[in-house]
């Protein structure tokens, strides 16, 4: 997840400020964040407090963003690295 989606997930701006941001830092240069805050969409102190806030409690696979298969596919690579016959040998 990119930072414009997160802020917009986090419901800090729309998805058109992202979109503003992104023409701004095309032309002049910097990060997203600078762009967002020389618009005026975000204050450096709004961006600064999402940045120090905790990541979302991951639930369900859903919460991830991940597809089964790649999830599988990186449980088959962990187990492999870490010589586990069971995908439960990797959580004991």
């Amino acid at each position: 997840m990119t930072l414009g989606e997160s802020l917009v997930q986090a419901g800090l701006i729309e998805a058109q400020d992202v979109d503003k941001a992104l023409q701004h830092q095309a032309t002049s240069g910097g990060t997203l964040g600078q762009a967002l805050i020389a618009l005026g969409v975000m204050t450096s102190e709004q961006l600064e407090k999402f940045f120090r806030s905790p990541p979302p409690t991951i639930h369900t696979l859903a919460d991830t963003g991940l597809k089964s298969a790649m999830m599988s596919g990186l449980v088959l690579k962990i187990m492999h690295l870490m010589a586990h016959e069971t995908a439960s040998a990797i959580a004991g």
